[in-house]
C-alpha cells in the first residue's frame, strides 16, 4: 500500500474554523435587499464551504513546490539560450524557506442573483531541509530526500478565518515526480 503525500485540506480543521460563518456574512450583505426568507441561507453557505473544502483538497507538497518555481535562484533554469530543453540540472536548495499564497474563489448564483465572488487567500510558508531539485526543460520535475514543515493561513478579506495551523516534521518520500512539471517564473 502507497502511502499518499499529505492534502492542504488536512492541515485545516474540519469545519474550515470560521469560513462558514464569514461566508454567511458576505453572501448575504452581497444578496442586498433580496428578501431572505425566500433564500436557503444554510443551503447556499454550506455549498459554498463544500466548494472551498474540494478547492483545498490538493497536495500539500506541490502546492508549497509552486513557490520554488519563483526563487531567483532557480529562475536562470527556465532560459532556454541557457539551458536547452533536453539539458537536466540537478540543484541542491539545502536548508531554506519557501512561501506562496493563492486566491481560491467561490462564485455564487442564488436564482438568477450572482452574488458578488467571495475570495479568499491562502498564504502557505514551508521551512525545507537538505532538498534536491531535478530541473528540465524550465520546470522542475523531481524533488528528492529532505523534510518539512508546512504552516498556512486562510483569510477573506483581512479576517484571519482559522487559527495559525503547522504540520508536524514531515519527511518527504525518497522522491517526489511532478509529471506536468512546475514551471520556473
Amino acid at each position: 500500500m502507497s502511502e499518499r503525500n499529505p492534502r492542504l485540506i488536512d492541515l485545516l480543521p474540519g469545519n474550515l474554523g470560521n469560513a462558514s460563518a464569514a461566508m454567511d456574512q458576505q453572501l448575504r450583505e452581497g444578496a442586498g435587499k433580496l428578501d431572505g426568507a425566500a433564500v436557503a441561507w444554510d443551503f447556499a453557505r454550506d455549498s459554498a464551504r463544500q466548494e472551498l473544502a474540494k478547492a483545498l483538497d490538493v497536495d500539500l507538497i506541490e502546492f508549497v513546490a509552486r513557490g520554488w518555481a519563483t526563487v531567483q535562484r532557480l529562475r536562470e533554469y527556465a532560459d532556454r539560450e541557457r539551458h536547452p530543453p533536453d539539458e537536466v540540472n540537478v540543484v541542491n536548495l539545502g536548508d531554506h524557506d519557501i512561501a506562496t499564497e493563492s486566491y481560491p474563489t467561490i462564485d455564487v448564483t442564488i436564482g438568477t442573483l450572482a452574488l458578488p465572488v467571495i475570495r479568499f487567500t491562502l498564504k502557505l510558508s514551508a521551512h525545507f531541509e537538505s532538498l534536491v531539485l531535478t530541473i528540465r526543460d524550465g520546470a522542475i520535475r523531481k524533488v528528492e530526500s529532505g523534510n518539512c514543515k508546512v504552516s498556512a493561513a486562510l483569510l477573506l478579506g483581512e479576517a484571519s478565518l482559522l487559527p495559525p495551523m503547522q504540520t508536524p516534521k514531515l519527511v518527504l518520500p525518497g522522491k517526489l515526480e511532478f509529471a506536468e512539471g512546475i514551471r520556473l517564473a
